[in-house]
């Protein structure tokens, strides 16, 4: 699983992510950097196997109405958290999200 952070989430999730040996970046590496509008962070995502994590519900839209990206974490606690406390959330349920990861790729690869 390799993800790609958007601009509404912390470099420190990367960080925690890349330490766990999960590839992982941020929108601010893409070329527009922290500009990078949705629609260039699925293409990136989508052409070079990316999983999108985001808080932004725009994602989950596009998700729902075209499949894209093709994998995306909506990361949805219903109040705002620390960046901590998000790394800590992530890191506590990093297991389960692998697991659906592999279950995912599995159904997407058996679909064609």
């Amino acid at each position: 699983m390799k993800v790609l952070c958007d601009v509404h989430l912390s470099l420190r999730l990367v960080k925690y992510l890349s330490a766990r040996g999960v590839p992982a970046i941020h929108a601010n590496q893409l070329p527009n950097k922290s500009d990078s509008t949705d629609a260039e962070i699925t293409a990136f995502a989508d052409e070079n196997g990316y999983v999108v994590f985001t808080k932004d519900e725009d994602f989950r839209t596009s998700y729902l109405l075209r499949q894209r990206p093709r994998k995306l974490v909506q990361i949805r606690t219903g109040k705002q958290v620390t960046d901590r406390a998000l790394v800590e959330l992530i890191g506590r349920h990093l297991h389960e999200i692998q697991q659906l990861h592999e279950c995912a790729t599995f159904y997407l690869e058996n679909q064609r």
